[in-house]
């Protein structure tokens, strides 16, 4: 320093202006594929998930002079495997997402892992892994993945629209399925006696979104009811509406809401007057002891009349 002004030494000016002048430069002529981001398409929230970075250096690359993950374009982890100890590893934008640190690392020569504590709903984006060479020019190649964080429903599906509560052939059905507020949104699909129902049957509705932005679909069922319709040795009609979530590792997230409509049995038995209602039926003992009193009455009636 002399007086008020800083000097600085000539070589330390050019060898500034040459690292502004590489630095932040990608490989545009290398392949994306050199570098690899591994992530879930989709994570429930409150969950832990791990991100892997896998990259192969450029030819004429030894090193690498720093690691970064960015969310959204916004930097929240950088690794810089040669600077001291405490800046080896730095975390940013704590107050949006929890990075575990300790668990954050190299996990061989070329992956890097990313482990995310407790994600929540603004957790979800793109999470961009960057690479950048330790030498001039300091290129630097990178890769991205997109991560959606669920908002599970917390009920089943709400079936409305009842207007009879046993439905029979010549019947006109029309029904709606809403689901319960999640993120993104439930998608519906309506069964009839475990078979899903033509498309002409149903009508899909825009969701609504709540005030924390969470969504509810709604699908409607119409049809007539008809003979052919009822299934099973009671000729039942059962519908269910069923709410998928999209998968995690593969394994899915149904929750469903089964209704029974209608039973032709039931309607048969009662005109004709047999020994069941509403899908009772009496016991053949039980009708043999009526039976069995039945006479005796009969009995005791005649020989009150033989005595008078």
């Amino acid at each position: 320093m002399c007086g008020d002004r800083w000097y600085l030494p000539p070589y330390s000016i050019v060898h500034l202006l040459t690292l502004l002048s590489f630095i932040g430069t990608g490989l545009d002529s290398y392949p994306s594929s050199l570098v690899t981001v591994r992530s879930p398409q989709y994570a429930i929230l409150g969950q832990t998930v791990q991100l892997y970075c896998n990259f192969t250096l450029p030819p004429g690359n030894n090193n690498f002079y720093s690691l970064k993950w960015f969310l959204n374009d916004e930097e929240v982890y950088r690794l810089v495997p040669e600077a001291k100890r405490k800046l080896q590893r730095m975390v940013f934008n704590q107050d949006r997402l929890r990075i575990d640190i300790e668990s954050s690392k190299m996990i061989g020569d070329a992956e890097h892992l990313l482990v995310l504590q407790t994600v929540a709903r603004d957790q979800t984006g793109k999470y961009k892994c960057q690479v950048t060479m330790d030498a001039p020019p300091f290129q630097f190649i990178e890769s991205a993945a997109h991560l959606t964080v669920m908002v599970l429903p917390e009920r089943h599906p709400v079936i409305s629209g009842l207007k009879k509560t046993t439905y029979l052939p010549g019947d006109k059905l029309s029904i709606n399925c809403t689901s319960s507020p999640s993120y993104p949104s439930a998608k519906l699909s309506w069964f009839l006696n475990k078979k899903k129902v033509d498309r002409w049957m149903v009508t899909s509705f825009l969701p609504l979104t709540d005030q924390q932005g969470l969504e509810s679909s709604t699908l409607g069922l119409n049809f007539l009811v008809l003979p052919e319709h009822f299934r099973g040795p009671e000729m039942e009609l059962w519908a269910t509406c069923k709410a998928a979530m999209p998968s995690i590792h593969g394994v899915e997230l149904p929750i469903e809401r089964t209704l029974l409509l209608g039973s032709l049995n039931n309607k048969l038995q009662y005109y004709q007057g047999g020994w069941a209602t509403a899908g009772l039926r009496c016991d053949e003992k039980m009708l043999k002891l009526l039976l069995i009193i039945m006479t005796v009455m009969l009995t005791m009636i005649r020989g009150t009349r033989t005595l008078l």
